[in-house]
């Protein structure tokens, strides 16, 4: 399997809100946060028995073309964070 690198952060605002999430999910009891940076998704979550792939974009982003085929292919769920509470609604840790 072909795996590709992320970009740095292109700015201060990208990493920061990487960085929020990343603290939001670490804070979450019973959580595992594994980071896949050199995936085509940025983290692998573990939580209450499931498993889930996130990857960090802007609303408006554009994906990487191998991305684009890993979510065609993958038969599992991928979702799509933007910011912290994307991903506590997810993991339904919101409404």
């Amino acid at each position: 399997m072909q795996t590709i690198a992320h970009p740095k952060p292109t700015d201060s605002n990208e990493q920061t809100k990487t960085q929020a999430i990343d603290k939001v999910l670490e804070a979450v009891p019973g959580l595992t946060l594994e980071k896949l940076d050199n995936f085509k998704v940025r983290r692998l979550i573990g939580y209450r028995g499931k498993n889930y792939l996130f990857e960090y974009k802007e609303v408006n982003a554009t994906f990487a073309p191998e991305q684009i085929d890993f979510f065609r292919t993958w038969n599992g769920q991928v979702n799509i964070i933007s910011d912290p509470r994307d991903a506590l609604f997810v993991l339904n840790l919101i409404k």
